[in-house]
């Protein structure tokens, strides 16, 4: 699958990859802190997602479950793609555009299933009681399209519509406008 950044209304392929003290390399989600939440994802260690120049550009993702039973806990790891014909892509999509009082970014579905397989977030003020952003790991799949809310400002739509291309940002009434225009009929003029 390849992978994609969202953040401040652009897309840019690849997610960044950080040196983490204990986990080595990871991809870094969230914030740390009171009233946040962080995740890091690292690697398979049999198969690990290729990283070059701080950035994996493709990967596939491998949910790990430990402890099994009451204690059980899951997480997700980024290995080599399996398949080439898969045609999901993965989205990093950080909905934060700026600290404003009672900012809350996020994101929802419009079309398909996008599903976020991470979930993190960051937040302004002490224990995050002033607002709020998203910041999470999503799976998408031609068809899909979501909606991006800025924790300040902006509202677009990741639109991968098309699975031969990458996935589109772009303003929300521009995707409105462009699904009309899609959608096209023709007008009968008395």
């Amino acid at each position: 699958m390849k992978c994609f950044t969202f953040a401040g209304g652009k897309i840019a392929a690849g997610l960044e990859v950080r040196k983490d003290d204990r986990l080595g390399d990871v991809v870094f989600l969230g914030e740390t802190g009171r009233g946040r939440r962080y995740e890091k994802i690292g690697f398979f260690r049999k198969d690990p997602a290729e990283i070059v120049n701080s950035f994996v550009t493709e990967a596939h993702p491998v949910k790990i479950t430990v402890n099994r039973g009451a204690d059980e806990k899951s997480f997700v790891v980024l290995a080599k793609p399996k398949d080439a014909k898969d045609q999901r892509v993965l989205v990093r999509i950080n909905s934060y555009t700026g600290y404003v009082r009672c900012g809350s970014g996020g994101w929802k579905k419009l079309l398909g299933n996008s599903e976020a397989l991470v979930h993190a977030y960051g937040a302004f003020g002490d224990a995050g009681r002033i607002g709020s952003w998203g910041d999470d790991l999503v799976l998408m799949a031609p068809g899909d399209a979501v909606e991006v809310h800025g924790s300040r400002s902006g509202r677009w739509v990741i639109d991968y519509s098309d699975a031969e291309n990458a996935p589109l940002a772009m303003v929300h009434q521009d995707w409105e406008a462009k699904r009309a225009i899609d959608k096209g009929e023709d007008i009968k003029w008395a």
